[in-house]
């Protein structure tokens, strides 16, 4: 463990000057920490080192614009947590996912940032969790909602939480009197408020963030209210627009009394994929924009309901998952249209999971083989697009193999 130690000071000190040779000097540490745990597993203490030191490499990779370094640091970090068990170290995990939505954010995997801030925003709530915590994980949860395309309502009522609770706690908000991670946030909280009540025309709350924008040190990375004004439509917009009447008035609210800052919140109780399949419905026949925002949505609820154990079970999740594809299938294509690989990419990578949940039934029901196969032959047609030949020939033998089943 000295050794480990010694190489996690190096990193330390070569990050402000050469965060490539840090990071070489981290991965060393770690290395050297899953040895650790393979001679001795029962001591604890090695676990949560190595959680630590994949979490902050996670953020080192994220800083360097290494977006598959970062998402494997960190899924090692999560996996290294969760062998603790999730009653030790949840806290720990959710900071972890948090994470990692703003790597997949960065990487414009817009699937898998929704769920992972999703997770992390939800597992912030809990009530036994500090209150300074809770704002920090809510910043961020809303700038990257905001910067992958999502509800701009959401973006706002999780930054406004997070803007409040930080008000409530500290008689300050001077960046120098606070911990760095608060200051950020605090900051990102702001800047999201600011373009967000700005684009909406809500002109006293945008006066309000931008003096806490100024104060906190001005602005960052994040879509700017024009931006948002003509691209990034709120839900009950796209909703109206399509006249829909099959969704309950609370749906889209989005008073900070109605606390709904994620979509799975949108389901008072617990997720309801009945919801989402209206969502998944209403992207046909509406514009391309729009289709994406239903899309992000149905599939953040889809993704909360697959999790949980109500729904989780292969025969309860079979009627959501076809829909749950049909809509993973058209965000996809959305985004190759728009040359988006990397979106297109993380709709592949979903794809897998989802179509594996169908795989049971398609053998012997002829309906969700049909359902199996259209996805797999538009996983194939963006593979073979974008010079995946392995990945667009394993997807070949696998349609071969489905279209013909041996009974």
């Amino acid at each position: 463990m000295r050794e480990v130690l010694r190489l996690e000071r190096e990193a330390w000190c070569l990050h402000e000057h050469d965060r490539h040779a840090a990071a070489a000097h981290y991965e060393l540490a770690c290395t050297l920490a899953r040895e650790l745990i393979m001679t001795a597993p029962q001591h604890s203490d090695n676990w949560y080192q190595l959680g630590s030191m994949l979490y902050t490499l996670g953020e080192w990779y994220l800083e360097m614009g290494d977006y598959e370094a970062a998402t494997a640091a960190l899924d090692g970090a999560e996996a290294t947590y969760t062998r603790q068990g999730e009653e030790e170290t949840g806290e720990l995990i959710a900071d972890v996912v948090l994470r990692r939505a703003r790597v997949h954010a960065a990487a414009r995997r817009p699937l898998s940032a929704i769920v992972d801030a999703q997770h992390a925003a939800l597992s912030a709530l809990d009530p036994g969790r500090p209150l300074e915590s809770t704002a920090r994980v809510l910043a961020h949860v809303g700038r990257v909602q905001l910067m992958i395309g999502g509800d701009p309502d959401l973006a706002a009522a999780a930054a406004d939480w997070s803007v409040r609770a930080y008000l409530s706690m500290f008689r300050t908000i001077d960046p120098a009197a606070l911990e760095s991670a608060h200051a950020i946030a605090l900051r990102v909280a702001a800047n999201v408020s600011q373009a967000v009540h700005t684009a909406a025309g809500r002109h006293d709350l945008a006066r309000a963030a931008h003096k806490l924008v100024m104060a906190t040190g001005g602005s960052i990375e994040c879509p700017g209210s024009e931006y948002i004004r003509c691209h990034q439509p709120t839900l009950a917009r796209v909703l109206g627009a399509a006249e829909c009447d099959g969704l309950p008035p609370s749906f889209t609210a989005s008073t900070p009394e109605d606390r709904i800052l994620v979509p799975a919140m949108r389901c008072h109780t617990r997720p309801c994929p009945g919801l989402a399949k209206t969502l998944a419905r209403l992207q046909f026949g509406v514009p391309d924009r729009d289709q994406l925002l239903l899309g992000l949505e149905a599939h953040a609820i889809f993704a909360a309901a697959a999790q949980q154990p109500a729904t989780g079970t292969p025969v309860q999740a079979g009627d959501f998952v076809p829909s749950w594809a049909a809509v993973t299938v058209n965000f996809g294509q959305r985004m190759f249209e728009q040359d988006e690989l990397s979106a297109a990419a993380d709709a592949v990578g979903w794809l897998n999971g989802i179509i594996g949940q169908l795989v049971p039934r398609a053998l012997i029901d002829s309906d969700t083989r049909s359902v199996v196969l259209d996805c797999l032959h538009w996983q194939h047609r963006i593979h073979a697009a974008t010079g995946d030949s392995k990945a667009a020939d394993r997807i070949s033998r696998t349609i071969t193999t489905l279209a013909d089943p041996v009974f």
